[in-house]
């Protein structure tokens, strides 16, 4: 019996869990190729003691403030509420929690990880200020001058996480 290579054994349990799982397919939207969206899409992380990993998981979302992102995405179904089925999965919709809540948020299965990318450029479409400075970072209502967002710089991984970020869903449409 020929043995397999472990990256041949983690290629064949991956294929074979996409297919159990039917997974969706990538981001179907005209204005934002899944490209576009994140660069990096393919890195998830670090743990606790500062390995690399590079399977989703499970722990709460953290929220990214992006200056490359050109739309908002999130890689787990579970993030959205209501929770994306596998059926409405080719989407996206609203990523809504205690202290956050975004809507317009696509699905994008590649980034598999507890990261939402936040995008200043969507936000500044919907005329919101994003500034950055001093280790921290602020989300403004243009128009009233109310601060619906915060965040500060990490030093482990040098991005701006949100503290808290709450977008109307009227400033969506």
């Amino acid at each position: 019996m020929a043995s397999l290579r472990p990256r041949d054994l983690y290629s064949s349990l991956q294929g074979w869990l996409s297919r159990l799982f039917d997974m969706p397919p990538q981001v179907v939207r005209d204005d934002c190729a899944a490209s576009d969206v994140l660069p990096s899409a393919r890195y998830f992380g670090r743990d606790d003691y500062g390995r690399p990993y590079s399977q989703p998981s499970l722990q709460r979302p953290v929220f990214i403030l992006d200056s490359g992102a050109s739309c908002h995405v999130a890689g787990e179904r579970s993030f959205f509420s209501p929770p994306l089925t596998a059926v409405a999965a080719t989407g996206g919709g609203t990523v809504s929690s205690d202290n956050f809540r975004l809507p317009d948020v696509l699905y994008e299965p590649t980034l598999g990880t507890a990261q939402i990318r936040v995008s200043v450029q969507q936000l500044a479409q919907l005329d919101y200020l994003v500034t950055f400075g001093s280790g921290q970072c602020s989300v403004k209502n243009r128009s009233s001058g109310e601060l619906v967002g915060m965040g500060r710089l990490h030093d482990d991984d040098a991005l701006y996480h949100l503290d808290y970020l709450k977008i109307p869903a009227a400033a969506a449409s």
